[in-house]
């Protein structure tokens, strides 16, 4: 018997983590960790036991943030421009495996939804760190929901980017395009954690400027051969997205929509 509610709640979000992990299984690698940490994608998939508990609060902003978007898909069945909801992609070829949120029909044709919950927190760090305003990590997820989809529907025009801050009720949404080259270095990523799975190798870790993003990695009690970062005063250029410039082209095309 349970103490206090809390007590009870974060009981039931723990489990539910750990028979999610165990539902998961080991085969793919997921598209909300593309762009980040090879190793702790490597560890994430190998099912490895954290050295780390998650933050509890974590858990629950999670929660939340997936229940958010039932009343908002709902909304577009009922408008009529709900294409398909909750969908999977796997791929097989490249053990991959993502979970978008919804295909819209909108006036300027098929567009791929993917909501984003944030805190008043996360909203300001990625309206002020990242010079398009949408982090390179939610691009390569989203981009891999684009690539893999096209193949399925491929009069898919775009991905919109809805933000939502559940804090104050701010609501931003960005149109994402990708070009050929942005998509086959999602290609290339998954390819080369392949190399590292099916040959066994711990894949190196992450660059040191972005290390002290290991102080809130599960996982940080394995990586015994690098010094944990600490996170930085003010964020440098460096930071800013990647995804501007490659070779004189763009890699992707973000447009923010105008909401009232």
């Amino acid at each position: 018997m349970y103490k206090s509610i809390d007590e009870a709640l974060i009981d039931y979000l723990k489990v539910s983590r750990k028979q999610k992990k165990v539902k998961r299984g080991d085969k793919y690698w997921a598209a909300s960790s593309l762009g980040q940490c090879l190793r702790k994608q490597y560890f994430t998939r190998e099912m490895r036991a954290p050295t780390h508990e998650p933050i509890t609060k974590n858990l629950f902003v999670a929660m939340d943030g997936n229940a958010s978007h039932e009343w908002r898909q709902k909304a577009f069945k009922d408008l009529g421009i709900l294409v398909k909801a909750e969908g999977k992609i796997v791929s097989k070829k490249y053990n991959y495996r993502g979970h978008y949120d919804a295909l819209i029909q909108l006036k300027s044709g098929l567009s791929l939804l993917d909501i984003k919950t944030q805190g008043s927190h996360a909203w300001y760090n990625r309206k002020h760190r990242w010079k398009d305003q949408v982090p390179d990590y939610h691009q390569k997820q989203i981009g891999s929901y684009f690539l893999f989809l096209r193949e399925k529907y491929p009069e898919l025009k775009d991905v919109r980017l809805y933000y939502y801050n559940r804090d104050t009720g701010e609501r931003e949404e960005f149109k994402v395009t990708f070009s050929e080259e942005y998509l086959q270095s999602i290609l290339k990523e998954l390819k080369l954690l392949n190399y590292y799975w099916d040959n066994k190798i711990l894949p190196p870790p992450i660059a040191p400027r972005e290390r002290w993003k290991c102080r809130f990695c599960q996982f940080r009690g394995y990586c015994t051969d690098i010094n944990i970062g600490k996170k930085p005063k003010k964020y440098s250029k460096k930071f800013k997205s990647n995804a501007k410039l490659v070779k004189g082209r763009l890699k992707t095309k973000t447009k923010k929509i105008k909401i009232k």
